[in-house]
């Protein structure tokens, strides 16, 4: 189909251009290479390349220029670019690699992904029954934790099994690795089972150690090993590569580490089998069956730019003198160079011969560090990161029952590596800041455990102490002293000799004026009070306002049956023809009148009828002397009252 020709990038009729490539020198001059590392951070050791890689100014801006192309013009890029592009960065690394065919080669994000890829192949035959029960993998313990979470995932839930073969470490020659992997083909091989797949690392991580593949592989083809899986993550860059020399049917290994790359781009060898093939992308896309590196092309939009730049990589290592092979051998030679100068200052050995040995090298670390643990290890790393700005990683290598050890020059057992790594960046300084740190931690250790081992001598007699024994007296037999004072007092007694010193030191000292702030501060603290105490006040006064209302309220209330018990004052002449009929001369003369009191609201306390005594007592007696001098009735209080009085 013409579209899928136009989107596979075979079309000749296109309209784009090449990304910019950088202009090229002679070689490399040490000049240039620091300017093309001069986006590292400054003023740290950065020997651990091993982990994450670099990535040089003139790839990142071929980088840059693809993303540009990209954020242009997508559907340009998609149809005409991107596919012409993986295309080309495919066929450098085979031209690499030494592969039969391109279509052997393929783009993924890390060797991770190829380990998902490979094992979940293996898990498919397990399902489907073309493999047996508890049939195994095989692989080394040392093995990266991904490629063991990924057979934990993909295999053993399915059925199958797993054997681990224990790297001997420090080693001494390829043939103890060899040795140890024919004893765990034969543990995968026990009952019955078959060894469906094996997997070896080129370089291990940590420790690290450059294996003997290609034995390795022959013997997996001498013992009946269905297929091997190489995991060479660190492997590009850092030694050959030829894959048919090695005859492995999987290889992978990470671009981004040793390659220069930008991260992550990995490529990914599977060897050509026949017209079908089962291997596919763990990202399934609408390219699903049209063969891994197809699938691998488009797995959805993504930034495709670290895979494109293969070509400027490419570029970039023949500007150094003797290109990717001379590099090799630079980082090889200093590497090793620089783990020997490590030794010897800390007197304690290498992990592997030089010749096993690649741009990273393990350092033992001395005994008397005590590094005891995995965390011990990790906290070390942090503390040479954070306070000595030297970035390395820290091994731990935890001894098994019977292991004897690797001893240092001062006869104790080495249980700690670091692995230094040497890209074309580092510099002598880098290892000697590294160097310096651990020997000064290794001599703060050499002091204490020398202080610990001394015979503990007397306390010297200080005068002081033995005035102040003499003062105090001797002890008694319940442990006390005749003369000792109350703890109150000695307390005292130093509080008030530190305020005399302090008196004494500052009494000559002027006083300090106070500033602008301090006086606003003050000024607002005295308003403030006084706003305070004002409120008081009213509150106060409120209060007695409303005692003063309540009592005389009640008083009001207690005095209403005596007021309606008074009589009328007798009227006048005037005054009686105005009187309503309630006061008028129709009552009998010297008549007796009943009263009977309303009932009150509110009972009065104890102490409020003391308080209105008095002029209740005044009410009565107006009220008897008015009865008197009126002469026309009398009055008397009906036993229905309620008041006590």
């Amino acid at each position: 189909m013409a579209a899928d020709d136009r989107r596979n990038g075979d079309s000749s009729n296109h309209n784009h251009r090449d990304p910019k490539k950088p202009r090229l020198s002679e070689f490399l001059t040490e000049s240039d290479i620091r300017s093309e590392f001069a986006h590292h951070q400054t003023g740290v050791a950065r020997i651990n390349n091993g982990s994450f890689g670099c990535c040089p100014s003139s790839v990142l801006d071929a980088q840059r220029e693809w993303q540009l192309r990209f954020l242009r013009q997508p559907d340009e890029f998609y149809f005409n670019g991107l596919r012409r592009g993986l295309l080309a960065s495919r066929a450098v690394i085979g031209d690499l690699i030494n592969a039969e065919d391109v279509d052997e080669v393929s783009l993924v994000d890390n060797a991770t992904t190829a380990a998902a890829i490979v094992l979940q192949r293996v898990g498919r035959c397990f399902s489907e029954g073309r493999y047996r029960k508890e049939d195994t993998v095989v692989m080394f313990h040392c093995a990266f934790q991904s490629v063991k979470k990924s057979i934990h995932a993909y295999v053993s839930r399915v059925g199958g099994s797993t054997v681990e073969v224990r790297l001997p470490f420090p080693v001494n020659s390829k043939e103890e690795i060899v040795s140890a992997f024919r004893e765990g083909l034969e543990r995968g091989r026990a009952n019955g089972r078959t060894v469906r797949l094996a997997i070896i690392d080129h370089i291990t991580s940590m420790p690290c150690v450059l294996m003997p593949v290609r034995e390795l592989v022959k013997v997996c083809r001498e013992e009946g090993v269905e297929e091997v899986f190489v995991d060479a993550a660190h492997a590009i860059g850092s030694v050959k590569v030829d894959v048919k020399e090695i005859g492995a049917d999987y290889y992978v290994s990470n671009l981004h580490k040793w390659f220069f790359c930008p991260p992550s781009i990995a490529f990914f060898y599977c060897k050509k089998r026949g017209s079908e093939s089962d291997v596919h992308h763990p990202v399934v896309s609408h390219e699903f069956g049209n063969g891994l590196a197809i699938e691998s092309a488009w797995i959805g939009t993504r930034d495709y730019s670290s895979q494109l730049v293969v070509p400027s990589v490419m570029e970039f290592v023949n500007r150094f003198e003797g290109g990717i092979d001379g590099i090799m051998k630079r980082n090889h030679d200093e590497a090793v160079r620089m783990g020997l100068m490590l030794c010897n200052a800390w007197g304690t050995n290498l992990g592997s011969p030089p010749e096993m040995c690649v741009g990273m090298v393990m350092i033992g670390l001395p005994s008397k560090l005590c590094v005891e643990s995995d965390d011990d290890a990790t906290k070390l790393r942090s503390y040479l990161r954070v306070h000595r700005s030297v970035e390395v990683p820290v091994y731990f290598l935890g001894l098994r029952d019977g292991e004897e050890g690797v001893k240092d020059k001062d006869s104790g057992i080495i249980t700690a590596y670091v692995r230094i790594s040497h890209q074309i960046y580092n510099e002598t300084e880098d290892y000697e800041r590294l160097r310096d740190a651990i020997t000064e931690l290794f001599d703060i250790f050499r002091c204490n455990n020398k202080a610990l081992e001394e015979e503990p001598q007397p306390p010297a007699k200080v005068p002081e102490l033995e005035e102040s024994k003499k003062e105090r007296g001797e002890r008694v037999e319940d442990g006390t002293f005749q003369r000792d004072r109350a703890l109150y007092e000695i307390l005292k007694e130093n509080k008030d000799k530190k305020d005399a010193e302090f008196n004494e030191r500052f009494k000559h000292r002027p006083p300090k004026a106070l500033d602008e702030e301090e006086t606003e501060f003050l000024d607002k603290l005295e308003m403030s009070k006084k706003e305070y105490e004002r409120k008081l006040a009213d509150e106060d006064e409120q209060q007695i306002r409303s005692f003063q209302a309540a009592v005389a309220a009640r008083s009001a209330t207690l005095q209403e049956p005596e007021e309606a018990a008074l009589p009328p004052p007798a009227p006048t002449t005037k005054e009686q023809k105005t009187t309503g009929k309630r006061n008028s001369g129709t009552r009998p003369f010297n008549t007796i009148i009943r009263v009977k009191p309303q009932p009150k609201k509110v009972k009065a306390t104890e102490e409020e009828k003391k308080d209105i005594s008095a002029p209740l007592d005044s009410a009565k007696a107006n009220v008897a002397t008015k009865t008197l001098h009126t002469g026309l009735a009398l009055v008397s209080y009906s036993d229905e009252s309620e008041d006590d009085d």
